[in-house]
């Protein structure tokens, strides 16, 4: 996991590309609520992994490519309020399964938006290998909280991902 320090700049950067996004995004879970959060967690992987080892796409399917070998890779990011543990979830929703992305990378962001954390990450096909599966409606029996899913949801623990440095190597 990395921590890192968000610079204005790369904030700057997320609300301009945030504000040429639709209010609404399709099948979104918070409603639109979430695009300037999710721009950051990608303008925090553009900044950790660095320009010249990826190449911004920022579309359905993904967001970057790597550059050395062609994978490509979706960023899902999460607000926090808290510094993320090893047995915290990442998520993808049921809606986004379809993404034509070879690797899913999270991140989560302070909802301030000063503090970020690359979790790291996971092939596609190994998230849903490892996933646990919840339907809309359904509580999360390890959540403390008893946190009931806003959509069918598949999750992982952080301390499955991988280090997203071997993807960009």
């Amino acid at each position: 996991m990395i921590e890192v320090d968000i610079a204005v700049k790369a904030i700057d950067r997320a609300r301009k590309r945030a504000s040429e996004m639709p209010s609404t995004l399709k099948n979104s879970i918070t409603k639109g609520a979430g695009i300037l959060t999710g721009c950051v967690g990608e303008e925090v992987i553009r900044d950790v992994v660095g320009k010249s080892k990826v190449k911004g796409e920022f579309n359905y399917d993904f967001d970057f490519t790597v550059k050395s070998t062609g994978q490509t890779m979706d960023v899902k990011t999460k607000s926090t309020s808290a510094v993320p543990l090893p047995h915290y979830d990442c998520s993808v929703s049921g809606h986004n399964t379809k993404q034509k992305c070879d690797n899913y990378v999270f991140v989560r962001i302070t909802r301030d938006l000063t503090k970020g954390w690359v979790l790291g990450y996971l092939p596609k096909q190994e998230f849903f290998d490892l996933a646990r599966f919840f339907k809309k409606g359904d509580s999360d029996p390890s959540s403390p909280n008893k946190f009931t899913y806003k959509s069918d949801t598949y999750s992982v623990r952080i301390d499955q991902l991988k280090d997203i440095n071997l993807l960009v190597a």
